[in-house]
């Protein structure tokens, strides 16, 4: 399980997932790097929760490195936009790999994680 109390932290990781965090007046953005599935979700939702707990303009979670994503990423990522969102945070999902934005479309969670401007067209 990922040490993640010290949000001073920059660097995280979990069970074939590295992460890192950026913070600048902003934003604080979340690069991920590995896969996100059923072995390591909880421990970066847990991660995005207490991120979002501090209160950042948003939070970007950048996929650019991502090579797998599973349903339980989707919910884990479905599940911390609506938090974010309840408290008042923009979260929001960019740069996925084309094998992981096809996850997003055949889930029909594209639109709702990438926005209408990155989603792909239907």
């Amino acid at each position: 399980m990922a040490q993640i109390d010290n949000l001073d932290e920059t660097v995280g990781t979990a069970e074939l997932l590295r992460w890192t965090v950026a913070r600048s007046a902003e934003a604080v953005t979340v690069t991920l790097d590995g896969e996100l599935d059923l072995a390591n979700h909880a421990a970066f939702g847990e991660l995005l929760a207490k991120l979002t707990s501090t209160k950042p303009e948003s939070v970007v979670v950048d996929l650019e490195q991502l090579s797998f994503l599973d349903s339980s990423g989707i919910r884990c990522l479905l599940a911390a936009t609506r938090d974010a969102a309840a408290g008042g945070i923009t979260l929001v999902v960019r740069r996925p790999r084309p094998a992981v934005r096809r996850v997003m479309e055949v889930c029909g969670v594209d639109e709702l994680l990438l926005g209408a401007s990155e989603a792909s067209p239907r």
